[in-house]
């Protein structure tokens, strides 16, 4: 584990004291303007790692992984646009981790994650054009495989648990805020009878997605402080 510096201290608990601070508020109350508080956390979270001074790979894939974040809420949270953009973005997120996860794996361990992660994600994208036929858009596609990319990484950080704890759950916590996502994305694909079940998860006026993804960030964020067991191979900056 990193040490955990007294000044690295104090920074974690401002870090965690504004993002708490902002997650209350925005949980609790109908602010103004709410997407700036929504992505103020996510903000905070990428730029809190610049606040440790770690410049391992595993710092680095995760601060490149919160980058790309950034980049795919500044387009949907406060643009509300370019959605395909935003999802090769967090395609660039996902793919980040999967590469901290490789970073510390032998060549066994790399070649047995890579086949399994390829291999969910194209029969994920192969299901999704079945399933859609001559409907298929460029974004199933993309949802599809960012989609199998993310519970794959969880799948691999739950097996690395014991090399970083926090890790597997700030992505099992990303997944819950997509999947209520996708339940709300699925209005713009499909017409939903007003019975059915995601019909009245999505009517229930209670903000799910942010629910999680502030957490899901902010502990995703916290993981710097979390060390591979084995040797590093390399540093940069």
């Amino acid at each position: 584990m990193h040490d955990l510096t007294k000044e690295n201290k104090w920074k974690a608990g401002v870090f965690l004291a504004v993002n708490l601070g902002l997650y209350l508020a925005f949980m609790g109350f109908s602010l103004p303007k709410e997407n700036v508080f929504y992505f103020l956390t996510v903000l905070f979270s990428f730029l809190f790692t610049w606040l440790i001074k770690d410049f391992s790979f595993d710092a680095w894939f995760l601060r490149i992984a919160l980058f790309f974040t950034v980049l795919a809420d500044i387009l949907l949270v406060l643009l509300d646009d370019y959605y395909t953009l935003a999802l090769v973005f967090f395609i660039g997120t996902q793919s980040a981790y999967l590469t901290r996860l490789l970073v510390v794996k032998d060549k066994k361990g790399k070649t047995i994650q890579l086949i399994s992660q390829g291999g969910l994600v194209l029969t994920v994208i192969i299901i999704a054009v079945l399933l859609f036929k001559e409907n298929t858009a460029p974004d199933v596609v993309l949802a599809g495989g960012y989609f199998a990319l993310l519970v794959s990484n969880i799948i691999f950080a739950f097996l690395s648990r014991k090399n970083n704890p926090l890790f597997w759950i700030g992505l099992l916590l990303f997944s819950f805020c997509d999947i209520f996502v996708g339940l709300s994305a699925l209005t713009r694909y499909a017409d939903l009878n007003p019975d059915s079940l995601i019909s009245k998860i999505n009517a229930i006026p209670f903000n799910f997605i942010w629910f999680f993804y502030t957490p899901s960030q902010t502990i995703l964020a916290l993981t710097i402080f979390f060390k591979k067991r084995v040797a590093q191979p390399g540093r940069m900056g």
